[in-house]
């Protein structure tokens, strides 16, 4: 006997398919061209006969083609059980998700993609833990059928590492949607580990949240930030000690008022920067590092601070006088105002890198919205009938198919 579903041979006297739960039944496939030969079992049987017999000249050719269209038939039906029972899903499929005994009675199965066929369930069963860590061991017992669950529904037995029999749930492979939830008893990771987005488990210790800068980036932020605010703040210093003194009477506004404000503001500024490295904080020093950048353009603006001559007399016989130690006012004040913009830039590029994962994050729902959406898996299903019309055919090899079938269905969700 062999399986009208996935070709396995299996005893004569099974009643489901120990590879993928399918009941056996017999099938009329009349309409195929085989009116002498009513059940998959038979074509099954009848192709084993043909292949053992020996046949020569025009014959080889005709039993080619009764093979061939035999397996054909039988490749139909297997796709046509699968899709009716995923479409069925697709109209309902219960979710029982927040059951105390989902997947643990027939009623209430977990449910893996139809696509995936067995490797579906494989993938599920192998990301299960016990509550307590340890990685379960599974056998299929065999398939079953429950009311108003499209699909029969496969048994697995589940063992401790130990071998000691754990619990037995319940897996509906022709799932619209897969399940995203473990049963009771069970966990997708060990406890203090969390998966990645690559399945892959690491320590939760490890892991931070999607959108957040590494720590190392905030730490060079916040102490880059303390640094460059002190040399700030010392360059001022040293301006108002070499400044010629004649500046604060000959300029609009008071060069030493202007650079104590300069300072007192920077100073508090300072006090934030501190604070925010030691309880490794960053966003609200982005923000305020942005008030020493708006007080430096507006003494900017007013140009007092940044002068370097003045002038005395009336017009036309006015005459221009430079303030001593101008150069090294004009360094100090260069050096001010370049600290204090690479500040403010510095500060910015953890905030800038938040709001770029986020513009991601939300891209990457959109798509995962998408590879859920019953378009989009409507589009995978005809890519992949499609795929398997050109295997039909010839034009690719059955490792191409599967490659290709596999590509196409790994981003539905």
């Amino acid at each position: 006997m062999t399986c009208n579903r996935c070709n396995h041979k299996l005893p004569d006297d099974s009643e489901f398919c120990q590879y993928c739960g399918n009941k056996l039944e017999d099938v009329d496939i009349a309409e195929e061209g085989f009116d002498s030969i009513e059940t998959v079992e038979e074509i099954a049987e009848s192709i084993e006969e043909v292949e053992e017999t020996e046949v020569e000249g025009e014959e080889i050719e005709d039993t080619e083609t009764a093979i061939e269209e035999a397996w054909n038939a039988m490749m139909k039906l297997q796709a046509k059980v699968t899709i009716d029972s995923m479409k069925a899903n697709e109209a309902y499929q219960p979710d029982n998700e927040g059951d105390e005994d989902f997947g643990l009675v027939p009623e209430k199965p977990i449910f893996t993609y139809a696509l995936k066929s067995v490797e579906g369930e494989e993938e599920y069963l192998n990301k299960l833990y016990t509550e307590s860590g340890e990685k379960i061991k599974y056998t299929r017992r065999g398939s079953i059928g429950a009311e108003g669950i499209n699909g029969m529904i496969d048994i697995y037995d589940t063992f401790l590492p130990s071998g000691q029999p754990y619990k037995t749930i319940y897996i509906n492979m022709y799932g619209a949607k897969e399940t995203t939830k473990a049963p009771n008893g069970f966990c997708f990771a060990k406890p203090n580990t969390s998966p990645s987005e690559n399945g892959v488990t690491v320590p939760r210790s490890n892991i931070t949240r999607k959108n957040l800068p590494n720590h190392k980036l905030v730490f060079f932020t916040n102490i880059s930030s303390i640094i460059l605010t002190v040399i700030s703040m010392l360059s001022i210093v040293i301006a108002i000690i070499i400044q010629d003194s004649r500046r604060n009477d000959f300029e609009y506004s008071n060069p030493t008022a202007i650079y104590i404000v300069i300072l007192l503001i920077l100073g508090a500024f300072l006090g934030f920067a501190i604070n925010s490295f030691v309880k490794k904080k960053f966003k609200l020093l982005a923000l305020l590092s942005t008030v020493p950048a708006l007080a430096t353009i507006i003494a900017g603006e007013d140009g007092s601070v940044f002068s370097y001559s003045y002038y005395e007399g009336e017009w036309p016989n006015r005459e221009v006088f430079f303030y001593s130690n101008s150069l090294g006012v004009d360094t100090c004040n260069v050096v001010w105002v370049v600290c204090v913009f690479l500040v403010l830039i510095i500060t910015l590029v953890p905030v800038v890198i938040i709001a770029i994962n986020g513009i991601k994050s939300i891209i990457d729902r959109i798509k995962s919205n998408w590879h859920k959406s019953v378009s989009y898996r409507e589009k995978c299903y005809k890519r992949v009938a499609r795929m398997r019309g050109y295997l039909e055919k010839g034009i690719i090899t059955e490792e191409e198919y599967e490659e290709a079938r596999q590509r196409i269905i790994s981003k539905i969700k």
